[in-house]
């Protein structure tokens, strides 16, 4: 039963506002002021939802995607706002976020950060057009990867993000895992693959990549880690080999190789100096080429396989982005050990 709104003024005390259970890994508390039975009578039920967050000192939120059009409204102290480029924000300050952008916070100064979050709703029933044709499903993609750069994994790979050795040597153990899963996705594709045109550029692709994860194999020889979500995103390309046909594996392959393309060109210059500079030399090389394996075969398809392909292609991006959250959180928690 909704409450009537007050008539004259009143104060509701900040502890009295409850804070959301929402799950979270991170000790970011988020306290929405539809939480508070008052509070609930003057936000609207639709259209905006307003929300106190509050950061501890030296506590990270990896990147996320708005949900809808937000204005960021600090009260309190300070840290860095991290959407494809890095901005310092501190008390006063408001910081606008468009739908869909990716955006994470780090750096929260020694008092922590208090903000105020709006959120206008109507962004947020808004969906992205779905691709009927080959044309459309590629620009989708495109989208996807662009929104990608602009999130903390692709953030690490400017200069200066992984100078310090550790880090590095934490970056490329992570990179690693999926580089070993990657290896058996080739192999599981080629060994489900009956149809001759497929599986001939599927046999190309896997002699050109055979043994590149060899070549990640840390210097002193130290084996792959093992953390259970890096492990279980960077499997899930492998698994997808087994219950989907050829066209949906084009698709996992294109945003795979999209997605690498942009990392090593990025990551070549990083890591020239690097023991496994080579892995990302020969990968600079051939990724331009891979993203194409198959694109041919995507011509011509009715609606509804397209519509098919586009949730394979969201999905692939959605697993890479979790699985890319998880390598910089193992990245920035090694920081803090």
């Amino acid at each position: 039963m909704e409450h009537a709104p007050p008539v004259t003024p009143f104060v509701v005390p900040f502890a009295a506002i409850p804070v959301s259970s929402e799950p979270s890994r991170s000790r970011l508390r988020i306290r929405p002021f539809r939480g508070e039975r008052r509070l609930g009578t003057i936000v609207p039920r639709q259209g905006v939802t307003l929300e106190v967050v509050q950061l501890p000192p030296g506590e990270d939120v990896t990147a996320r995607r708005a949900a809808s059009r937000c204005l960021l409204i600090v009260l309190e102290g300070r840290a860095e706002l991290v959407a494809g480029t890095r901005y310092v924000v501190r008390s006063g300050d408001a910081i606008t976020i468009p739908w869909n952008f990716a955006y994470g916070i780090t750096n929260v100064g020694p008092t922590g950060l208090e903000a105020l979050l709006v959120s206008f709703q109507e962004g947020a029933g808004e969906t992205v057009k779905e691709p009927v044709t080959l044309e459309e499903l590629l620009a989708r993609n495109e989208e996807r990867a662009q929104a990608s750069l602009r999130t903390r994994f692709f953030g690490m790979l400017r200069p200066g993000e992984l100078a310090d050795p550790g880090d590095r040597r934490r970056f490329c153990d992570c990179l690693r895992v999926f580089s070993d899963a990657f290896q058996m996705l080739l192999f599981t594709r080629q060994a489900t693959c009956g149809d001759a045109e497929h599986g001939a550029l599927f046999a190309t692709h896997l002699r050109e990549e055979l043994g590149h994860n060899d070549l990640l194999a840390a210097p002193d020889a130290a084996p792959a880690i093992f953390d259970p979500v890096l492990d279980a995103t960077a499997s899930w390309f492998c698994n997808q080999m087994f219950v989907l046909d050829n066209l949906d594996k084009t698709v996992v392959n294109m945003v795979l190789e999209t997605a690498g393309f942009h990392f090593h060109q990025m990551a070549e210059p990083i890591f020239a100096d690097d023991a496994r500079a080579k892995y990302f030399e020969t990968h600079h090389e051939v990724d331009a080429g891979h993203q194409q394996i198959g694109v041919h075969l995507l011509e011509g398809q009715p609606d509804h396989v397209y519509s098919r392909l586009s949730s394979v292609l969201e999905r692939s991006w959605d697993m890479f982005e979790t699985m890319t959250g998880r390598i910089v959180e193992l990245v920035e928690a090694g920081r803090r050990a």
